[in-house]
């Protein structure tokens, strides 16, 4: 029956209620879709702003220098010119999230006791851009996966293929580590992860982030609930820490759980060395909104023109897959 949908029980007077009495709305957005990205927060922070330009373009030392060395008294010095220097290029990438509301719902929900609907839509619009860009990041996209940025798989967890402009089948030194397969499978070993993370390390240059899934997390961190120690009757003075209480540390890189990205892997990575950047001009910008001709609804748009840059792939991060 027509009414404001009310339910018996625990009302007892059903139709007159439904037709005197309105269902409370609660003032907040309930949201069961929203994955938050470890990757996004992880990359964001180092992240650059460029003010302009067509493309992104960058030069690349691919081999050192032959030339120098020692000499003795009169012996002719060294003059070999050496051009070891490529460039990398990468198109901007430009994403937008449409926000399209009716004028007459608008209209229908201005009044006593209704959420404001433009509050709705733009949080949900928020959202799901969000999401979007995390899952280009991991080249996990719902549509037009041929425009999108170039993803941190294409660039840390894959070879031989085309990147930046620059082939990896004919230029080695633009390939990544190549990607570790745990043999046997099951919970990522402290063993693996050492290995992976020490390949990636040069001197003092080493990884900050670890992600993997939550399933992944979880048994990976399981390894190590047995290295608990409690000192000085602590378990005495406050209640036992099941977990860690903190961050979780492998070596130098900060562990997380990332929501947003292929499942059964483990990714290190130096954010020094990989890392958004963004046209400053069109960073998160907001378009006013408009009403197209003939139709009555109003039209907004988030806009964000960016892309995934990498100075130096055998620093920038590894792979390893084949883990549970």
């Amino acid at each position: 029956m027509a009414g404001t949908g009310l339910s018996q029980p625990p009302v007892a007077l059903l139709n007159t209620m439904n037709a005197a009495t309105q269902q409370y709305l609660a003032p907040f957005l309930g949201d069961v879709v929203f994955k938050p990205s470890a990757a996004w927060w992880g990359f964001t922070r180092e992240g650059i702003f460029l003010r302009g330009g067509g493309a992104l373009t960058y030069p690349i030392l691919s081999t050192l220098e032959s030339s120098g060395g020692p000499y003795w008294g009169a012996q002719l010095l060294d003059t070999n010119i050496e051009d070891n220097v490529v460039p990398a290029t990468q198109v901007w990438r430009p994403y937008a999230k449409p926000i399209v509301i009716p004028y007459t719902d608008l209209m229908m929900n201005r009044g006593y006791g209704s959420l404001d609907l433009l509050q709705i839509k733009y949080e949900s619009a928020t959202l799901t851009f969000l999401q979007q860009i995390s899952q280009a990041m991991w080249g996990i996209s719902p549509r037009n996966t041929t425009l999108d940025v170039d993803n941190l798989v294409n660039w840390v967890g894959t070879q031989n293929n085309t990147i930046a402009g620059i082939n990896r089948s004919s230029n080695a030194f633009w390939n990544p580590v190549a990607p570790l397969s745990q043999s046997g499978g099951g919970a990522l070993l402290p063993a693996t992860a050492n290995q992976v993370f020490f390949s990636i390390s040069k001197g003092y240059e080493t990884p900050n982030l670890l992600l993997m899934s939550p399933t992944s997390f979880a048994a990976f961190m399981n390894n190590f609930t047995s290295l608990n120690r409690f000192d000085q009757n602590l378990q005495d003075k406050e209640a036992v820490q099941a977990g860690f209480r903190l961050n979780f540390y492998w070596n130098t890189a900060t562990v997380l759980p990332e929501a947003v990205m292929p499942t059964t892997q483990a990714y290190f990575f130096n954010t020094k060395y990989i890392f958004p950047t963004f046209l400053e001009s069109d960073y998160f910008v907001t378009e006013p909104w408009t009403k197209p001709t003939n139709q009555r609804i109003l039209v907004s748009y988030f806009y964000l023109t960016w892309q995934i840059m990498c100075l130096s792939p055998v620093y920038a991060g590894a792979n390893i897959y084949n883990i549970t």
